[in-house]
């Protein structure tokens, strides 16, 4: 039999979850050993952590949402949610990790990156005002 895409998140022989994926599972018999229901929930809860991390430091003022930590803890914390998605086969919940880790790690590259998307200008708040401050003389 071949291993689960995701099979430390399985039993040990990459059975996938009784009676199903996704939201047809039933909970909590989601794996034949307590050890992988165990891991799973850890996975889930650190990726989501990082991505509230980085929204809630953001609304407090304490981290701007277009800095690199900000952009690092989204692109980790959403990938990592996105590869769940995947593994359980929860498409929409996919969908909204998958493009919120794609346009996190989007911006890194926009940031430090030297390929094509290095190209798109990248402005400060700093640069925001200069250029409305020029606007307004």
């Amino acid at each position: 039999m071949a291993a689960a895409p995701c099979a430390f998140l399985h039993g040990a022989d990459g059975r996938r979850p009784i009676g199903g994926t996704g939201r047809d599972a039933p909970y909590p018999a989601l794996h034949d050993d307590a050890a992988g229901v165990v891991m799973h929930a850890i996975v889930q809860i650190a990726g989501a952590l990082l991505v509230l991390t980085a929204f809630v430091l953001s609304q407090f003022g304490l981290m701007r949402i277009d800095s690199a930590p900000s952009l690092w803890l989204n692109a980790v914390g959403a990938g990592t949610l996105a590869v769940l998605a995947y593994d359980e086969a929860q498409w929409d919940f996919l969908l909204l990790e998958g493009v919120w880790a794609a346009v996190a790690a989007f911006g890194l590259l926009a940031r430090f990156g030297s390929g094509p998307s290095a190209r798109i200008e990248y402005r400060t708040e700093q640069q925001t005002e200069q250029r409305e401050g020029e606007a307004a003389r």
